[in-house]
């Protein structure tokens, strides 16, 4: 095993950064989150020739060119989207002329040049300058994960959540992890993420203009969790707090000493939570809490009062701990219980004031907050809001069919576009026909079959949603309805068209699902799983269609031909070479 300590100017590192072969393993790496300011001042220490931190990255087993970023990301990241200019450093952005791969991306349009630019001289000073590039041969899991937890644990400044999390590997924190990436929308289809891709899925600001928003995480907007806690990992905490109660209700505890038990192997805690765990599974888990929380969006969607503003009727304090009595009372109705909820209005009119009525006296009394507190909040809780839930063996929480939300999808679709594909609709706009148009169904077909022979884990084409302001406008002009514009995708829905071809979305829908029954472009296999998995879903006041397939035992043929699925585009398998590395996959 070997380690050697290689400088690299900063004009290498994004040259490496535009090819992706700088990757982050988020099994264990932090988001981005550092914000404008400390990303300026670290540009800052470049431009005046500061020392900076070692960076470390270990060469990734699956391709040793690629290099796994340790401990840097912050730093990475802050050079790389200076260069892109995505901020400014002293109101000055970078000088996209000053090389070559900038000044072609800019003629391409990948890059545009803000202004004023920073001078030749200062473009020179940063691209020139020397980063301490440390990298490892050792990519073992055990020496990766050990190396993470020593570098974030020597001292640095992080929150108690961070020092908790920094190399904890296991169900626990995975479990705690996928849930909060969920309510944040910054998940990803898989653990390894390349350097270019990370800024899509982290938080950002309004100033930075990429990643998730941190003023529209669910948290933030609804006033549970304040900004910097954010990036301190409060939420993790936050659902740890939650997970633990879920499992055990009667030992869990509301101390910091408890959680950083459960972060540790070995412990009484955690080996009594892991036990839970395997009992229910650790993706049922994920989904029940999800499906809980999609659920309370609905109670406080955007046109009623927010959680804070309801739950208070004066000043918002112990926030989280009235969410934490909210969530686990709902989760008691709904998936313990098997209930559904059938009026969310009424049930959101239930709850306000329920503060001050009911939480206060025992929140803010004199002595610390418990574990028999929040037991008797939730029972209290429960008996306020249950005459707003019915037993329904039909809709009963089912794992299986838990869609995940289109804002999550439309995040994950930034960095893996092979997993994901939009419709504006299925009806043609300009001119508008009164007849489903059958060719972009066919193309539909075409590019599933194309995803499941490139990838493992379920593909999806969304209809609804056009990837153009310019579609938007077509399908705003055929119908007369607004649309919705969410990250870089414009929300449309099917409905509208719907009403005009059919009458109803469920006419629709037969029609498409006749449609794919007569096809014989598909196996008989593929076309029962594209009928099987064909879902349609409420996104705020649109209505979604989502075509859905997962790989096989053998490679799909679309046509009597193989094609394959390239970033967004489809292309035929022709070449022998081709044919034997397809088949190879299954």
């Amino acid at each position: 095993m070997s380690s050697a300590v290689t400088p690299k100017v900063v004009q290498s590192i994004f040259e490496m950064y535009q090819k992706n072969k700088l990757v982050v393993n988020r099994r264990y790496q932090r988001k981005l989150v550092w914000s404008l300011k400390e990303k300026e001042k670290f540009i800052d220490s470049l431009l005046n020739g500061y020392p900076i931190p070692l960076i470390l990255t270990s060469k990734q087993k699956s391709d040793e060119t690629n290099l796994e970023i340790l401990d840097g990301l912050q730093r990475l990241n802050a050079i790389t989207s200076f260069i892109e200019c995505e901020y400014s450093l002293n109101e000055h952005y970078f000088d996209l002329d000053s090389i070559l791969v900038t000044k072609q991306l800019k003629e391409k349009g990948a890059l545009v040049q803000k202004e004023p630019k920073l001078d030749a001289d200062s473009c020179n000073l940063i691209l020139n300058y020397e980063v301490p590039l440390l990298t490892t041969s050792n990519n073992s899991h055990k020496y990766i994960d050990e190396t993470f937890r020593r570098i974030n644990t020597g001292g640095r400044q992080l929150s108690k959540h961070d020092v908790r999390q920094a190399g904890s590997i296991g169900d626990i924190p995975d479990t705690i992890n996928k849930i909060a990436s969920y309510i944040r929308t910054d998940s990803s289809r898989t653990d390894i993420v390349t350097l270019k891709n990370m800024k899509e899925i982290s938080i950002g600001e309004k100033e930075l203009n990429y990643g998730i928003d941190i003023d529209e995480i669910f948290w933030v907007k609804h006033k549970i969790i304040i900004r910097d806690d954010i990036r301190k990992s409060r939420d993790e905490e936050l659902i740890c707090h939650l997970l633990s109660y879920v499992l055990l209700p009667f030992k869990s505890q509301t101390t910091s000493s408890y959680l950083d038990e459960l972060y540790q192997s070995n412990t009484t805690a955690s080996i009594e939570i892991l036990n839970e765990i395997n009992k229910y599974s650790k993706e049922y888990l994920i989904i029940s809490f999800n499906h809980v929380y999609d659920e309370i969006k609905k109670i406080f969607k955007e046109d009623r009062s927010n959680f804070s503003n309801t739950i208070y009727k004066g000043k918002t304090i112990k926030a989280s701990r009235a969410y934490q009595v909210l969530f686990l009372s709902l989760y008691e109705l709904l998936i313990k219980q098997k209930k559904v909820i059938n009026n969310y209005k009424n049930l959101h009119d239930s709850l306000k004031g329920i503060y001050e009525k009911h939480y206060k006296s025992i929140m803010e009394n004199d002595k610390k907050w418990n574990n028999n507190d929040r037991s008797r909040l939730i029972k209290s809780t429960i008996g306020l809001i249950d005459n707003n839930f019915s037993s329904s063996r039909n809709k009963q929480f089912e794992p299986g069919g838990w869609i995940k939300s289109l804002e999550n999808i439309i995040n994950e679709a930034k960095s893996e576009q092979q997993w994901y594909d939009y419709k504006a609709g299925l009806v043609t706009t300009s001119p508008l026909k009164k007849e489903l148009n059958k060719n972009l169904i066919d193309k539909i077909l075409k590019t599933l079959t194309a995803m499941t022979n490139s990838t493992n884990g379920e593909c999806v084409v969304i209809v609804g949603v056009a990837e153009s302001e310019e579609g938007a406008k077509a399908h705003q002009i055929a119908f007369n309805k607004s649309y919705i514009k969410y990250s870089k995708v414009f929300i449309v829905g099917i409905e509208d068209e719907a009403n005009y071809l059919c009458g109803n979305i469920d006419l629709y829908i037969k029609q498409i699902k006749d449609y794919i029954k007569n096809s014989k472009e598909i196996s008989e296999s593929f076309k029962h799983l594209v009928l099987n998995k064909l879902v349609s879903f409420t996104y705020k006041d649109k209505e979604i269609l989502m075509f859905r397939a997962e790989r096989g035992e053998i490679p799909e043929q679309y046509n009597k031909a193989y094609y394959e699925r390239h970033a967004s585009h489809n292309s035929e398998v022709i070449s022998a070479e081709a044919m034997a590395a397809l088949f190879k996959r299954f």
